[in-house]
């Protein structure tokens, strides 16, 4: 476990009612769970790029997130925006797309949602890139994200 993980697991542990992250650290979990006995809520962030054309989400999440394929451990020392921008000029639309599920396809979101599972997480939140897709992205998930969530995890 990366020191800072085992220090945000230690110090939610200590101080919240919960733990929130936005990668799946199971050991970061099992820390918090070991020093507050467990059942307390596990919560997790995951960037998605939603659209009906996967090509086109895939682009989307590549101008907006790309600073993303970077890592926490990255992206935690980075000063202020020109330093994103410099750390993410090698990043590439498949390894956006490696990072963030994107489109439309139930099957990529719900394994994505399992790696989070099997890492100890109790509840999901996913954050829509880009602010013209937000609307989109609610209705998708209403009538076909969210049935396919309570069938799979209850």
């Amino acid at each position: 476990m990366a020191a800072f993980g085992a220090r945000a697991g230690a110090l939610a542990a200590e101080h919240a009612d919960a733990l929130v992250s936005d990668q799946p650290v199971g050991d970061v979990v099992e820390l918090f769970n070991q020093r507050t006995g467990g059942g307390k809520p596990v919560y997790g962030q995951i960037p998605v790029s939603y659209g009906a054309d996967y090509d086109e989400a895939v682009q989307n999440a590549y101008r907006l997130w790309k600073h993303g394929t970077t890592g926490w451990k990255v992206m935690a020392e980075l000063p202020g925006p020109v330093n994103f921008e410099a750390s993410a000029k090698t990043a590439r639309p498949e390894d956006v797309a490696e990072a963030v599920p994107c489109g439309n396809d139930i099957d990529h979101y719900l394994a994505t949602v399992q790696q989070w599972a099997d890492a100890g997480f109790t509840h999901m939140s996913f954050l829509q890139i880009g602010a013209d897709r937000q609307e989109r992205f609610r209705d998708w998930a209403r009538a076909e994200l969210l049935p396919a969530l309570r069938e799979r995890f209850g």
